[in-house]
């Protein structure tokens, strides 16, 4: 499968999908979260700064637009604020959020007594659907911006990025100089690259 759609279905839809039939909750969040942040960054080519940014357009521009949400940007504002920041932070929303997976109908509403609740069943169903309906004919699109092309440049510097400075990593970890592995970065240089397993060794997911 090639290296976008391992990412995104392979691991990302499939784990959202796997978490939803579990009595999980904030772990959901945490994984649409970092989906919605990750396809931001993607899909923007990078160009929107920060991970709120990311965020922010993917929530407003995919997930929920405007013609959905006509509120959708100041909502994406205390998504990312109250609950993305405390479950990733700190594993619980901030405020009065009420996470759940029985009311469907209650998804992205303020009750009467001031609790917003979050559907973590339909947060995936709405995520996996606009993957299928709005993403997936992209990477079908080869050129321009957004396309194939534009996504895995920059899928491509971000894991680039993490690579830096692995030497210190295996220098902590007491890997032996003569057995660490020299991952190549990917530039405009070079075509090919050698970068480790996101998964780690087989048999380990």
């Amino acid at each position: 499968m090639p290296d976008l759609e391992r990412i995104l279905e392979e691991y990302l839809v499939a784990d959202l999908l796997a978490l939803k039939e579990t009595r999980v909750g904030f772990p959901v969040l945490m994984t649409a979260f970092a989906g919605v942040e990750l396809l931001g960054s993607i899909l923007g080519h990078g160009q929107h700064g920060t991970d709120g940014d990311d965020f922010r357009f993917y929530w407003t521009q995919y997930l929920y637009p405007e013609r959905t949400r006509p509120r959708t940007k100041e909502e994406a504002d205390i998504i990312y604020t109250f609950v993305r920041h405390g479950v990733m932070h700190h594993f619980f929303p901030k405020g009065t959020i009420g996470v759940t997976g029985n009311d469907p109908g209650g998804h992205l509403t303020c009750r009467s007594d001031g609790v917003l609740i979050l559907d973590v069943r339909v947060l995936v169903d709405d995520f996996v659907r606009v993957y299928e309906q709005r993403v997936k004919p992209i990477l079908a699109t080869p050129s321009g911006t957004p396309s194939r092309a534009s996504m895995q440049k920059r899928l491509d510097e971000i894991r680039d990025a993490g690579l830096r400075g692995l030497d210190r990593l295996h220098r902590v970890f007491d890997l032996p100089a003569t057995q660490r592995p020299q991952y190549l970065a990917v530039t405009a240089a070079t075509s090919q690259a050698v970068r480790p397993s996101d998964r780690g060794p087989s048999g380990l997911f």
